[in-house]
């Protein structure tokens, strides 16, 4: 019999595919009859997140391997997640983490995180030593260093034009017996907490005098924003607000 290198590479192709076939046809059984046991490998899938995070700990529960139906492919599923950092405060924690691992690296046995989702659980903003915003493990908001501008506002910026005039007026539900703003501010301290103040967002025009008002005079008045001046208006004609700051376009037709 005359042997050939072509046919046997494609009987061990053919024999490779069939075994693959069958093993995955296993898998599928075995988890439709529910989630398997990965409880001997917590231990390498905790310090393989833990490498992802930088050194940062991380505590699972319970590890099995499911079938996620949303994202259509087998994943290693904890039940009971906690993510800490290097104080091991706690920075985030889920009731359910789903971990997607490197394919490759489980041959090797070596278990290497490519994604981490996380369902039903809460996490805490973490501000690091050096400004940065973190959200579980993810950056939000970076603190810039003064020391690398230097730069004073008042001495580096010179106005060249008036561009536009927006004049604001200060105004109170008529229910509220007050005529001035100096009755305003009496009101206020003889009623600390009792008075709502509105606005369209917060850092708008409307909070950030009102908040300067306060502050100023040692008022104690709560900041109720909207998402428009519209709508606070009308909360203010109807009463739930009893004071806002707005443009005179929207406020001189009431």
């Amino acid at each position: 019999m005359k042997f050939s290198a072509r046919r046997l590479l494609i009987e061990i192709l053919a024999f490779t595919a069939f075994a693959l076939l069958v093993a995955a046809g296993a898998l599928a059984w075995r988890l439709s009859q529910g989630p398997i046991d990965l409880e001997m490998f917590r231990g390498q899938v905790e310090r393989s997140l833990q490498e992802a995070r930088g050194g940062q700990p991380v505590k699972i529960d319970r590890l099995a391997l499911e079938w996620v139906r949303d994202r259509g492919r087998v994943e290693a599923v904890a039940r009971g997640f906690t993510a800490m950092d290097k104080d091991r405060e706690v920075t985030f924690r889920a009731n359910r983490a789903m971990i997607a691992l490197d394919a490759g690296s489980l041959f090797a046995l070596k278990f290497k995180t490519q994604q981490l989702r996380l369902e039903d659980g809460a996490a805490t903003v973490v501000r690091s030593a050096d400004g940065v915003w973190t959200l579980a493990d993810m950056v939000i908001a970076k603190e810039p260093d003064p020391s690398d501008k230097p730069f004073d506002p008042i001495r580096d910026i010179a106005p060249i034009a008036l561009i536009v005039n927006v004049p604001n007026v200060l105004v109170i539900n008529p229910a509220l017996p007050v005529k001035s703003v100096d009755e305003l501010v009496a009101y206020a301290k003889a009623h600390p907490g009792a008075l709502r103040r509105g606005s369209w967002g917060p850092g708008t025009q409307p909070h950030t005098i009102q908040s300067y008002l306060a502050k100023t005079r040692g008022l104690d008045i709560l900041h109720v924003p909207y998402r428009g001046e519209g709508p606070m208006v009308s909360d203010l004609l109807a009463g739930q607000v009893n004071m806002t700051i707005g443009s005179v376009t929207a406020l001189k037709q009431h």
